[in-house]
Formats: C-alpha cells, structure tokens, sequence
C-alpha cells in the first residue's frame, strides 16, 4: 500500500486504531537525535531555533500543542516540518508536536481540547461535524482535491474527460472514502451514476487491481500513487476533478472550544503554518530537503520517487485564486462539498455551511 497523504482520506476510519509507524525522529537545533522515551509512541517533536535560517523565539515558555496528521511521516506535511525547521512556531510560542498513526476518536479529542489541531478533509469533517463533533476547519493547505482517475495508457481507452469513465469498472478504496466521494463527484460532472460504471472497492490495492485487470481504472491520491506507479516502470493515464467539483481539500481543524477560548493560539498556528506553506511553494528543492529528514532511512532509489511526489502535491498547494490568502477556504466549495455527500448518501441531514469553517485566521496570517 503506498503512502496516504491525509489522515482518514484513503478510506480509513479515523476512529480505528492502527500499529504505530517506525519510532520517528527529534530534531533540535541543526543536528537530528533518536526520539527519547519520553516522547509518546508515533510522535515526533520538533524544536527548532536560532538556526540558519531561522526565526528565534522570545518566548521563554512556549505552549505545548499536538498535530495529528494520520499515518506515517511524509513530503505532504511541507508547510509544517518547514514551520518547524526555520522556527516559525516557535517564534509565535508554540511547541507542537506532529503524531503519527491513527488515533482513537482523533476527531472527538480535538473537539474536547485534547489535541488541538487535526488534518482533515472536507469529506470528512462534515459527516463528523453532523455526528455532533465540534470541529471547525481553520485552514486549507491543498486548494485542489486530491483524488483523481488513474488507468494504465495500453488499456485501450482513452481518459481525457469524465465523460470517459461509462461503461468501465472502476475501483475506490472504501465507501465514503475521500476516493469514494472522488468517483461520485466524477460521475457527477459527467451527468453519470453508478448505474453507468461498474463500481469495485479494491481498498488500497490500485496497483494489483489496475494490473490485474480487475478494474479498468481506480480512484486515487494522484500526487502519489500516480507517481509510485510510473516509478514503477507503468506507463498510466490521469484525470483529475475538474474545477467545477469544487470539493474542499486538506486541511487543519481546530476544536470549536479552542478557537473560542484560546483564539491567539489558533492564529499563531495558522500564521505559522502559512508561513511554512508560502516557503514550500517559493522554493521546492528546500522545502524537499526539510522534509527529506523527516522520512527516515530512505534508499537512494526512493529519493527521486519522493522528489517528484513532492513537486506533484505542490501543484496541488498552490494558493487560491482571486487574491485569497494563502490558508483560505472557498464559501461555495463547503456547499459543493455537502451537496455531494447528501446526494451520495454518505450524510442523511445538512447544516449551514459556515458552521463548518472559518477564514478569519487566515486571513489574519499575512505570512
């Protein structure tokens, strides 16, 4: 199974736990340590400051916040290894601490306060917040969604538009998975249903499936299983969302009772944040050799493999258009992304949309 990108978008029950990934790695100043014992499993924590490069903090005492991101280190989290590396955080009196891995009622704990920030997606998020779990997004990271049609180009179809996708057996991870709900806004664009494509859950097996034969294309994080699989030596065909989709992406939620209680820590994570993000997009090659150390004892082959992902989900990173901020969620992508749910059956009730974002901290962030 290759690398998901955003906790629970491949599928995954976010309130299910899962093995912790391989002990991570503390970084503090410019030199890398094993994580100590005293840092909770599937967590890394990292400390940076006065580096070169970097923005040294003031602060004596900084607070204490936890990120959870969902499955294991990746080149995906960018913006915040960045804000870790150059001492962005740490400038605004923050110590965050990334944790790894599925966690428990991750949702429910960030609504709680007991973790404070979670990656999310639209898809997810909203069908929780529904449930009664109060979660508000504060920040968009990708402003295109992820998920995207993947076929092998010798599979004697051409798929250039949505349109292409009748007729065909096509794969999705999980029902009312993040590659589930991907299908159905492909469908959507098409004027298709289900009825006019031969739907498979295939889990995370794209690969087998595609190669195999099972299916004639799969749903999928293309910024990585696209890449992954032409690293492999496939030759494939893609087709994202077109614009018109407009589902909300990856993003950062906050629990409802800290961005009313502690709404200065939340803005210091988003500005921070920002910050990270603006540096990613302004040199690729940096953010990549940021990121780089937190991936681990990776071969050399696999560096390029991770290179060319990263360069891949920059492009989804790219700032919103009509001179938004950076961070910023479009009003109507939260309607489009309810409206989807509702007709696919994922959500039976709805909610105003604006119970379930907010854009003051990023427009706030000037990073």
């Amino acid at each position: 199974m290759f690398i998901c990108l955003v906790l629970a978008a491949c599928g995954g029950d976010n309130n299910t736990p899962t093995a912790a990934p391989a002990p991570a790695t503390a970084t503090t100043g410019s030199a890398s340590v094993p994580a100590t014992a005293a840092t909770p499993p599937a967590s890394a924590t990292v400390a940076m400051t006065g580096t070169s490069g970097t923005t040294t903090s003031a602060c004596a005492n900084p607070t204490h916040v936890v990120l959870a991101t969902g499955f294991t280190p990746n080149v995906g989290n960018a913006p915040y290894y960045i804000a870790m590396a150059k001492g962005y955080y740490t400038a605004n009196c923050l110590n965050v601490e990334i944790k790894y891995g599925q966690v428990t009622n991750v949702y429910q704990l960030v609504s709680d306060g007991q973790i404070q920030f979670v990656l999310v997606t639209g898809d997810t998020l909203i069908p929780a917040r529904l449930k009664g779990v109060n979660i508000k997004y504060i920040m968009a990271t990708n402003q295109k969604y992820p998920v995207g049609a993947l076929a092998l180009a010798n599979s004697g179809f051409s798929l250039k538009s949505p349109a292409d996708l009748k007729g065909h057996s096509v794969g999705y991870s999980a029902a009312g998975s993040s590659t589930y709900v991907g299908m159905e806004a492909m469908l959507k664009a098409a004027n298709l249903t289900d009825n006019d494509i031969k739907p498979i859950q295939i889990g995370f097996n794209e690969v087998e499936a595609l190669t195999s034969k099972r299916v004639d294309i799969a749903f999928t994080f293309l910024s990585n299983e696209a890449v992954q699989m032409r690293a492999l030596g496939y030759q494939v065909q893609t087709l994202q969302l077109p614009n018109t989709a407009n589902l909300i992406s990856s993003g950062v939620a906050a629990g409802d009772k800290l961005i009313q209680e502690h709404p200065e820590m939340v803005q210091a994570f988003v500005s921070a944040t920002a910050h990270g993000l603006k540096d990613a997009l302004a040199d690729p090659s940096g953010a990549f050799d940021i990121s780089l150390k937190q991936l681990g004892d990776l071969s050399p082959d696999k560096i390029p493999v991770q290179r060319d992902v990263m360069t891949a989900t920059l492009d989804y990173m790219q700032p919103p258009s009509g001179g938004h901020p950076l961070g910023w969620s479009d009003p109507a992508g939260w309607q489009a992304t309810q409206n989807l749910l509702q007709a696919t059956g994922i959500i039976s009730g709805t909610a105003d949309p604006t119970t379930f974002y907010t854009n003051q901290f990023a427009e706030a962030a000037k990073p």
